[in-house]
């Protein structure tokens, strides 16, 4: 059976894809999204309680104003912060706007380029060629645990942030939240407010954390005249910002580790060095007994490779600080583009805010190629 033919194939139908068509539709550029599961479907993994960690004015994916989405809520109230619930049906109310063309569900097993310049893909739901191919599959892909996780007793009840969704779900009286980035205090928060545990512990990972407003003005309100949100990654400045805090995570919001404690009694201890006769030992020397204990991993996420010929890999991994500043291309692979990466070409690329500045650029790109192959 002959494959699908498509101009553009985008994997996945996230924020990023849909953004990506929304471009490609103004272009009048036949395309194609491929979801393995449901548009979006990472934000229906948050927590019960998620909030986001940028305002709604940050929140808006391109032609949401025109399209008139979420009016009530997103753009009626540009300054507050939203729920998982809102900004699922801000999604929703999205994706019905723009029609995007999508297949679902399709779960893509690989892909390689032709002789013919095009990329050839297979899936669950069949074969399909384009001339262009996207990865909107972002960075964060994978959920993230240390090694530390395997050298625990298999007894000790552990979960990802990822599949965390409520208090209700651990059983024991003790929890341990590893990682102080917006995840981790706000996980650590949900908990507390249950009143069911007996003792809280977070172990800090150095995320700098930032308040909400600074003399009544709302921070990111503050960020954006800076002009540090679409500040360009490869300026010097943004390098010297990456290179000075990168290590420590991304900046997170209120509640900070020291407002945990002084509010709901939760106990700060530093970073996780190692498992050693049932105690977990600190940094410092600390000793957390394991002792009726779950440990939530707010560790982060990793990106997803498994997809990529080895042919790619290979490039990628001469690349020393690839995807940063990448503007989603990888050098030698034309018509190869990615969507959603974390510092693709902004400080703020990874964000629903950059995303959708991100996916014009790919858009234009695009057309440009399509136009003066």
């Amino acid at each position: 059976m002959s494959a699908t033919y498509r101009d553009v194939i985008i994997v996945g139908a996230g924020p990023a894809g849909l953004s990506l068509s929304f471009y490609l539709q103004q272009h009048k550029i036949q395309h194609l999204l491929l979801e393995k599961n449901r548009p979006f479907s990472q934000w229906y993994d948050r927590y019960d309680h998620f909030q986001t960690n940028t305002t709604n004015w940050m929140n808006q994916l391109p032609g949401s104003s025109e399209l008139a989405v979420d009016k009530d809520h997103l753009l009626a109230n540009p300054d507050k912060l939203t729920s998982k619930n809102q900004i699922l049906a801000y999604l929703q109310q999205y994706f019905l706007a723009i029609k995007p063309p999508v297949q679902i569900p399709c779960e893509v097993t690989g892909f390689s380029s032709s002789a013919s310049q095009n990329w050839h893909i297979s899936t669950s739901s069949g074969e399909f060629q384009c001339r262009h191919i996207v990865l909107c599959t972002g960075s964060a892909a994978k959920p993230h645990q240390p090694e530390l996780a395997r050298a625990l007793p298999q007894h000790v009840p552990m979960l990802h942030a990822s599949a965390y969704r409520n208090p209700q779900q651990l059983q024991t009286r003790r929890v341990l939240v590893v990682g102080s980035g917006s995840s981790g205090v706000q996980i650590c928060e949900d908990l507390a407010h249950s009143g069911q545990f007996d003792e809280i512990l977070l172990s800090v990972s150095g995320n700098l954390h930032f308040p909400w407003k600074i003399m009544g003005i709302p921070i990111h309100t503050i960020i954006k005249r800076l002009g540090l949100f679409d500040l360009d990654v490869a300026s010097r400045f943004a390098r010297w910002i990456l290179g000075r805090h990168t290590n420590r995570g991304d900046p997170a919001t209120p509640p900070s580790p020291k407002a945990m404690t002084r509010d709901y009694g939760v106990k700060c201890v530093q970073k996780i060095k190692c498992y050693d006769s049932g105690s977990l030992l600190t940094v410092t020397q600390e000793k957390i007994s394991i002792q009726d204990l779950t440990i939530i991993w707010c560790t982060g996420y990793k990106p997803d490779y498994s997809l990529f010929p080895q042919s790619i890999m290979a490039v990628i991994h001469r690349q020393s600080r690839w995807p940063q500043a990448s503007y989603g291309k990888l050098p030698g692979f034309k018509r190869l583009h990615f969507l959603g990466q974390r510092f693709q070409s902004t400080l703020a690329s990874h964000s629903l805010y950059g995303i959708s500045r991100d996916a014009k650029q790919v858009a234009d790109r695009i057309q440009a190629d399509l136009l003066n192959p």
